[in-house]
């Protein structure tokens, strides 16, 4: 964390969402001493504050970008 990966990763469940039809998504964030370095990523990724600890972002409006560094690949994993 810390390194933008959780942007990338973030940028990778909204586009899957997207394609299943999901218009909004939520996380939590309590504060501990191991996840301070994520303290800040659903307020720098667009997310609305709801209350002290969960976060909302409406999918419908909002644009995410990956990292440019960064690229998804993603695998057929269903076999032949």
């Amino acid at each position: 964390m810390g390194r933008t990966v959780e942007n990338a990763f973030l940028h990778y469940l909204i586009t899957e969402m997207r394609q299943h039809g999901v218009t909004k998504i939520a996380g939590e964030y309590f504060p501990t001493k191991k996840n301070m370095p994520c303290r800040d990523l659903y307020k720098n990724n667009g997310f609305q504050q709801m209350n002290d600890s969960l976060w909302e972002l409406d999918l419908t409006g909002t644009h995410h970008q990956c990292p440019p560094w960064i690229k998804i690949v993603k695998e057929d994993t269903r076999g032949s």
